[in-house]
């Protein structure tokens, strides 16, 4: 077994619970033998049950877990160049923008901040993905003078093609593409020797209008500054709407890869697999791991998804609450 472990980083609240355990066992099941992970989670508000079922799902002599609570009162992370960050800051910041993301989404622009200073390098998954592929071929990718690997967007190749950013303000070439931040290999030293974190909370602060939150920040700030990795590692649901090669950046070769034999597959729409009306050609696997873990079993019921959409509906109005709040003060 190596020595050295691949360092996995997801986050998630309570209702992505159940994801963040399938997410992870995927990703086990077909990691080299050779190989081993440590999973950081960042946890905002996951029960003490649900808990236990993240742990007994992914127990192995090849896993070890640690979990970091942003919405621990002692939470902190101070940063040289802007100041001291709590849940508190993060809540603010979820506040800021046009949509209900949830803090823990934000809190993956301080993952660098998060981790132990020795470590030069991480992988960061949404849970809303499946693992098919091998981690330690990704993890091999070389980011040298890079700050992240990433996968180019399928649908929205280009940032100028986001109708609502101005991307003369932001000096950014026509050429820039466009990436999504579901699936990024992080080179930990420069993101923090490059004030990484600070440059994207500023963003969001500054241009509440940007649609995606921190995806659209982590896309100017780090804009000519990202390796491009095959669409293999962050399959988007895009390839299926689209009737040809032609109609995403790919390549032919690449987008008949990425479509039938993809290593990470992003569910980025909704119904996600594990709501009723979910029609992903790909939901099965979902299923197919999620019955490795200790929710196995569980489907869809008219009970569970009416408890599930209770609580998104309860958090909207929550936040919309919050919002309306913040602003007059």
């Amino acid at each position: 077994m190596n020595s050295e472990p691949i360092i996995l980083v997801c986050a998630a609240d309570n209702l992505f619970a159940m994801p963040l355990a399938v997410t992870v066992r995927s990703a086990l099941e077909n990691l080299s033998r050779e190989c081993c992970l440590k999973i950081y989670i960042i946890a905002s508000g996951i029960s003490p049950a649900s808990k236990a079922k993240i742990y007994s799902s992914v127990q192995s002599d090849r896993v070890e877990v640690e979990w970091i609570e942003i919405s621990s009162p002692e939470f902190k992370v101070a940063l040289p160049q802007f100041g001291e960050i709590t849940f508190s800051n993060l809540q603010k910041l979820s506040l800021s923008s046009r949509n209900a993301y949830p803090p823990s989404t934000y809190a993956r622009l301080l993952i660098p901040h998060l981790l132990p200073s020795n470590l030069t390098k991480a992988l960061y998954l949404d849970t809303d993905m499946i693992v098919e592929g091998d981690l330690a071929q990704l993890w091999k990718v070389d980011l040298r003078e890079y700050l992240i690997a990433a996968v180019q967007e399928s649908h929205v190749h280009y940032l100028h093609q986001l109708n609502y950013l101005d991307c003369d303000k932001f000096a950014l070439s026509s050429e820039a593409k466009h990436f999504n931040s579901g699936m990024m290999l992080l080179n930990l030293e420069k993101w923090r020797d490059n004030q990484i974190a600070e440059k994207c909370i500023q963003f969001i602060l500054q241009y509440p209008e940007c649609i995606t939150g921190d995806q659209d920040a982590l896309n100017v700030v780090l804009a000519g500054r990202w390796k491009e990795v095959s669409p293999c590692w962050n399959q988007l649901n895009g390839l299926y709407l689209s009737s040809s090669w032609k109609e995403t950046p790919y390549s032919e070769t690449e987008f008949n890869q990425a479509l039938n034999h993809p290593s990470i597959i992003h569910f980025t729409d909704r119904p996600k697999p594990w709501m009723a009306k979910c029609i992903h050609p790909r939901r099965d696997l979902f299923f197919k791991y999620l019955d490795l873990t200790a929710w196995s079993g569980w489907r869809p019921t008219i009970a569970n998804q009416s408890w599930n959409k209770a609580n998104r509906a309860i958090r909207k109005l929550q936040w919309k609450a919050n919002k309306m709040k913040l602003s007059q003060t």
